[in-house]
C-alpha cells in the first residue's frame, strides 16, 4: 500500500486543495507534491535538508527550499494546507517547528501532520524491514549488542559487514531521529497560538502486543507503557481568522 498516497487522499478529503496554496514539509524526492497538484493546488511548496530535494518531481507550481521545518524560509499567514506525512519524528525541535507550521498557514487554513512510526514504538527506529522479529530493539539494546543479535539471527547473512554497520549507526543516530517521548507532540499541538484543533491524539497498539519480558526490560530503564505502545501522532487543526 502507497502510504504516502493515501496520507495525501485523506488530507484533500479535509480540505479540497484544488486551486489553493500547500506547503509539503519533508518533501523528499518531491512525490508527495505530486499528489497535490494531482488534487489541483495552485502552487506547491516543499521543503526537505535532502540535497536531492525534489529531484524526481519538477513542475511549473512547485518550489523546493532546501531547509528545516524548523526555520522555515517563507511568509507568514500564506499556505491554505500546510502537510507533512512521516516527517516530525526526524526533527528534534518539535516545538519550535508546529509554531512554524501555525505561523505560516493562512487564517482559515489547515494543518495536516502524521508523525510515525514514533520513536518509542516498536519500530521508531525504521528498520523493520530488517528486524520486524525484534520489537523495540533500538531501546532495549547497544550498538554492538544489535550487531550480535544479527549475527545470531542470521540477519547479518542477507548484508556484507559494511551495510549491516550502515543500517544499525543509521537506527541509533540523533541525527536522524528526534528520540522524543509522544506526550512531547501532544504537548507541542497543544501550545500553538490561534488554532482550532480537530485531531491532537495518539494512535496506540494494544496492551497485549507488548510482552512482558519485553515491558519489564524497558520498564526498568524508566519507559511508560502506553508510551512505547503509541505508533502514530496525529494532529489536524485549522487557523482562526481574525486577529489573534
Amino acid at each position: 500500500m502507497d502510504y504516502n498516497a493515501l496520507c495525501a487522499e485523506r488530507a484533500n478529503q479535509r480540505f479540497d486543495v484544488k486551486g489553493h496554496k500547500v506547503l509539503v514539509v519533508g518533501c523528499n524526492r518531491g512525490k508527495d507534491c505530486s499528489h497535490f497538484i494531482n488534487y489541483g493546488a495552485s502552487e506547491v511548496h516543499g521543503v526537505d535538508v535532502i540535497e536531492d530535494i525534489g529531484s524526481e518531481f519538477i513542475h511549473p507550481r512547485v518550489e523546493y527550499h532546501r531547509a528545516r521545518a524548523q526555520d522555515l524560509p517563507l511568509p507568514d499567514n500564506y499556505f491554505d494546507m500546510v502537510y507533512s506525512f512521516a516527517t516530525m519524528e526526524h526533527v528534534s525541535d518539535i516545538e519550535t517547528s508546529f509554531l512554524e507550521f501555525g505561523r505560516v498557514v493562512a487564517p482559515g487554513g489547515m494543518i495536516y501532520c502524521i508523525s510515525a512510526p514514533l520513536w518509542r514504538s516498536r519500530n521508531g527506529h525504521h528498520k523493520a524491514n530488517i528486524f520486524a522479529d525484534f520489537p523495540w530493539l533500538h531501546l532495549r539494546w547497544s550498538k554492538d549488542e544489535i550487531l550480535e543479535l544479527a549475527k545470531d539471527a542470521g540477519i547479518a547473512q542477507q548484508f556484507t559487514e559494511e551495510e549491516l554497520l550502515h543500517h544499525v549507526n543509521f537506527m541509533l543516530n540523533p541525527k536522524y531521529f528526534n528520540m522524543r517521548s509522544s506526550y512531547d507532540y501532544i504537548d507541542a499541538c497543544n501550545a500553538l497560538p490561534g488554532m482550532e484543533t480537530i485531531v491532537n491524539s495518539l494512535d496506540r497498539e494494544s496492551n497485549d502486543q507488548l510482552p512482558d519480558e519485553i515491558w519489564h526490560d524497558l520498564a526498568e530503564k524508566g519507559y511508560d507503557r502506553a508510551d512505547l505502545l503509541a505508533v502514530t501522532h496525529t494532529y489536524i487543526a485549522r487557523k482562526k481568522t481574525g486577529k489573534l
